[in-house]
């Protein structure tokens, strides 16, 4: 990875509840400090350090609870945290996602059959595919538009103009059937992931397509932890919807595989998580030393399905975030989803998280006969 720079001041073992733009308390509590123990101390979490209390959290504040590594939940805290349905997302050192704890699942039996029943017919699967699918390319292109605002590359028209084609084809009135869908999602994906460089500025980062397990540069390492990320908060969204995560329309299911989660992850991939990077490396919030290039084996670092990285699974040693790299993401990630945004037909501005709960009740909404399409959320 190079020589080092100069170490920055160290930043607290354990992450403090981060603050949104407009001042509001952060609903997440990531630690990452390797031996802590999260324990119930007045009703209250307390992250103990040895004989040191660092940290208390009202079980309330919290959304989510992200644990990395040798992290320990005591009994007590398990059980107020599940209470309180609060997430627990328990992941390996390196940021790779391994199990959750979540409460009691939704009792909506008769949505989950019309879930069932609506995805085997052929053309109410099809249609949700290519909404799927439209959405991703139409943000894709946005993402592309908005760089090439500042930027005269060649790469960007090129890649906009190609991905033009493949959109009109998705959405042609006499759409293709979903392995035709999942073809042209996957040319539209190569086509921007080619043309995605021409958007980062600082030189020090290179990406020459998408790598994955493991990620083979920054760049890929940002992409692969907050699509992990934005994967088990959407799984959390279709949970609550009342759905079954493991049956999707564009995803064929698979054994352990969140296939609806994954479907509705197509737009907001590029709409928050690709930006969310550009923004993080163009404006110098990250840096070469946020990384770490241990010699990780591929089977430490994950990332969820991702059926168009440009090469199958490479056994070189991983690049990854750091501690401090990850901090830094996490606290943006979660800004980024209270973040107040405008919502095509709603007057109303609604945060990315509100969003997120709102797409997974659209489809449960279509696989009920209530709405006849779903209509992928879009930016600007």
């Amino acid at each position: 990875m190079g020589a080092r720079p100069p170490a920055r001041t160290p930043r607290p073992p354990v992450d403090p509840r981060h603050r949104t733009r407009t001042g509001g308390t952060m609903s997440l509590l990531a630690i990452q400090q390797q031996g802590a123990v999260i324990a119930v101390r007045n009703q209250a979490l307390a992250v103990q350090l040895g004989s040191r209390t660092v940290q208390q959290v009202r079980a309330e504040d919290l959304q989510e609870v992200h644990l990395y590594g040798a992290i320990e939940l005591t009994a007590a805290a398990r059980r107020l945290l599940v209470r309180r349905g609060v997430d627990v997302l328990f992941f390996s050192r390196a940021g790779t996602f391994e199990a959750r704890l979540v409460g009691a699942e939704s009792s909506q039996g008769e949505r989950r059959l019309a879930q069932f029943r609506a995805l085997s017919d052929p053309t109410l699967a099809r249609s949700l595919a290519r909404s799927f699918v439209a959405g991703k390319i139409r943000n894709q292109r946005t993402v592309l538009r908005a760089a090439q605002r500042h930027r005269q590359d060649h790469r960007l028209a090129t890649a906009l103009a190609a991905m033009r084609q493949t959109l009109r084809v998705v959405e042609d009135e006499n759409p293709p059937d979903i392995d035709a869908l999942r073809g042209h999602e996957g040319l539209a994906a190569r086509t921007y992931f080619a043309a995605l460089p021409a958007a980062i500025d600082p030189p020090e980062f290179t990406f020459a397509g998408r790598s994955r397990r493991p990620p083979r540069d920054p760049f890929n390492a940002c992409l692969s932890f907050a699509y992990t990320l934005l994967l088990r908060r959407i799984e959390s969204a279709v949970r609550s919807a009342g759905l079954d995560p493991h049956l999707g329309a564009l995803h064929a299911p698979g054994r352990g595989k969140p296939s609806l989660a994954l479907d509705l992850m197509e737009e907001f991939r590029p709409a928050l998580v690709d930006r969310l990077v550009l923004r993080l490396v163009n404006r110098r919030q990250l840096a070469p030393h946020d990384f770490v290039d241990p010699g990780v084996l591929p089977e430490d670092i994950g990332a969820p399905p991702d059926e168009h990285a440009d090469t199958p699974p490479d056994p070189r040693p991983a690049v990854y975030l750091g501690p401090q790299g990850r901090a830094i993401l996490l606290r943006e990630f979660h800004g980024d989803l209270r973040r107040l945004v405008s919502v095509e037909g709603l007057e109303a501005r609604q945060t990315i998280a509100a969003i997120l709960q709102r797409q997974a009740m659209q489809v449960a909404h279509v696989v009920e006969g209530r709405q006849h399409d779903y209509t992928p959320y879009l930016i600007r």
